[in-house]
């Protein structure tokens, strides 16, 4: 069997960074040069471009993972008209924590405010990308409507890793040899703060503006540097802030959270 063209779609915050640095590892055309290119949801594209900028040949299976595709109909069409035999692998964490997560990152980067009410967060268009990207059966019909029986769904685990089921289905579905213990090792990114909100912002705009360019190169030197802009260190508040908002989603999630309790560790859609 042949390797196939592969899209891991997410959705983020459920361990597709994992994934991406053991991809990395095994001998696949997979865009090294940045995790996520957001290329396909653009609504026009030009293929040509992704080897250009991405240092990948089209004409050959390649693996790309781009969460970010989970809730974009542009990708959906695009990837579903350029490759229409494509494989997609969809990635599950519970909702909610799922949400805490993303909710962490998007505060962090200074797109919501510790000064923000839950009046302000219930209007915040960040939060309703959340609830969307937490809305797994709505958009996972969607994808296996497009790709039948070309879908493979793999379900986390508790302590943020893929199990033996998992990973042998996955081994299976792609034609790979990823080890399972080697696979655990790979857990999900640490939840930081901003040491201060300011700076995050600067640079978030700085990285946008080089990526907008595909400095790639620039980006990289830059990356080691990024932990000195985060600490893991919790304060209360910001304690006191997850609770209100996990029960804020556990409310908005019930029907993601029903859905995610009844599906088993692999399925194949």
């Amino acid at each position: 069997m042949e390797r196939p063209y592969t899209f891991f779609i997410g959705p983020r915050k459920t361990g597709t960074t994992a994934f991406y640095n053991i991809l990395k590892e095994q001998r696949v055309q997979i865009t090294s040069r940045v995790k996520e290119t957001f290329f396909f949801e653009a609504e026009q594209i030009d293929i040509s471009e992704y080897k250009r900028n991405y240092g990948i040949n089209p004409n050959e299976p390649f693996v790309e993972i781009s969460p970010s595709y989970f809730t974009k109909l542009n990708a959906l069409s695009n990837i579903q008209q350029l490759f229409p035999e494509a494989r997609i692998v969809i990635s599950l964490r519970d909702p909610v924590l799922r949400a805490m997560s993303a909710m962490r990152h998007t505060r962090r980067i200074g797109l919501i405010k510790q000064s923000d009410t839950l009046s302000d967060l219930a209007v915040n268009k960040h939060i309703a990308n959340i609830i969307d990207g937490s809305n797994y059966e709505k958009h996972i019909a969607l994808w296996a409507k497009t790709f039948p029986k070309n879908v493979l769904q793999i379900k986390q685990q508790s302590d943020a890793t893929y199990g033996n089921e998992a990973i042998a289905a996955l081994n299976d579905f792609l034609n790979l040899n990823i080890n399972v213990e080697h696979a655990k090792k790979h857990r999900a990114n640490q939840a930081t703060a901003a040491r201060s909100e300011s700076m995050v912002a600067l640079a978030r705009g700085v990285h946008r503006k080089l990526q907008d360019k595909k400095a790639f190169g620039v980006i990289k030197i830059f990356k080691p540097f990024k932990p000195l802009l985060f600490t893991s260190n919790a304060k209360k508040k910001d304690s006191d802030f997850d609770d209100v908002m996990q029960e804020f989603f556990s409310k908005e999630l019930q029907d993601s959270i029903s859905y995610y309790e009844k599906a088993p560790i692999v399925k194949l859609l």
